[in-house]
């Protein structure tokens, strides 16, 4: 049976974007996630763009990308290092946005 490897990334800008703007300099960083997906398998990245209100009442702009892959254990330990290295390098190519990220492994 194969193991269920998910990534969530969730990018939130620290100040007020417009959100086409926003949209504009998260891309790339969309596009190595969608890559990393499509090289797996097919289906693609799913990213949601929302509003987050901060504790002053402003509002600022998030996305939610998921990277779900099954494989088995021993690609999975390899796909685990690649997810960090993905969120690494969407840090230093994003340093004004907050960038967290969760890694699960669901079993079957």
């Amino acid at each position: 049976m194969l193991n269920s490897y998910n990534l969530a990334v969730n990018i939130t800008a620290i100040k007020h974007i417009d959100s086409n703007e926003f949209r504009i300099k998260v891309a790339e960083s969309l596009s190595h996630l969608d890559h990393l997906k499509r090289a797996i398998d097919n289906s693609p990245l799913l990213y949601y763009f929302y509003p987050v209100i901060d504790d002053d009442g402003n509002e600022k702009q998030s996305v939610l990308a998921i990277v779900h892959i099954s494989v088995g254990k021993k690609r999975g330990q390899a796909l685990l290092e690649l997810y960090q290295s993905m969120v690494r390098l969407i840090k230093f190519e994003l340093p004004n946005f907050d960038v967290s990220y969760n890694i699960e492994l669901d079993k079957p």
